[in-house]
């Protein structure tokens, strides 16, 4: 091929495309949908980074708690400073609660407790933040019975909102 016969330059350049250029509107609103998806996924993670802290800090607070409601064979039957205000744990309920931890006496092994946070707010019944903590707690005379906690938080506080105990064979 002879330099005459080559194609010039020139040529090559008319037959490659232009760059694609965005309209300036959807460059703008590509920008600011990918901005909301960062703001999204931010309180995604605030928010579930809040109940997995709220979760953590009850578990210690759950073994205490069993060990000393059982220690001490039950709440006190008016005004225990560990319920919380509305406490779902009637005080029927309540009645039969101490009943069962007086004929189980204390509690000798408490499993770790598993905790769950949720929130609810909005047109629930009950708003605030709430923590459930699950645990298996063995007795005297080789009872063991499962027991389950729900926390609720209060002005900053937390308290006991339900207690319930169950045997563990039951389940």
């Amino acid at each position: 091929m002879t330099p005459s016969e080559r194609p010039k330059l020139e040529v090559f350049h008319r037959l490659r495309r232009p760059p694609s250029r965005l309209p300036k509107a959807l460059k703008i609103a590509s920008l600011v949908v990918l901005g909301l998806m960062v703001l999204m996924f931010a309180g995604c993670a605030w928010l579930f980074g809040g109940l997995i802290a709220n979760s953590l800090e009850r578990v210690e607070p759950t073994r205490a708690l069993i060990l000393s409601v059982t220690a001490e064979r039950g709440f006190a039957p008016v005004g225990d400073p560990r319920l919380a205000e509305g406490a779902q744990l009637s005080p029927e309920a309540l009645t039969r609660l101490n009943a069962g931890l007086a004929e189980t006496g204390g509690a000798l092994f408490i499993s770790k407790p598993s905790c769950t946070a949720h929130s609810s707010r909005g047109a629930e019944a009950r708003e605030g933040d709430f923590v459930t903590c699950l645990a298996q707690a063995d007795f005297l005379n080789n009872v063991q019975r499962s027991v389950e906690i729900v926390w609720v938080r209060q002005r900053g506080a937390w308290y006991v909102d339900d207690f319930s105990m169950q045997d563990a064979r039951a389940e």
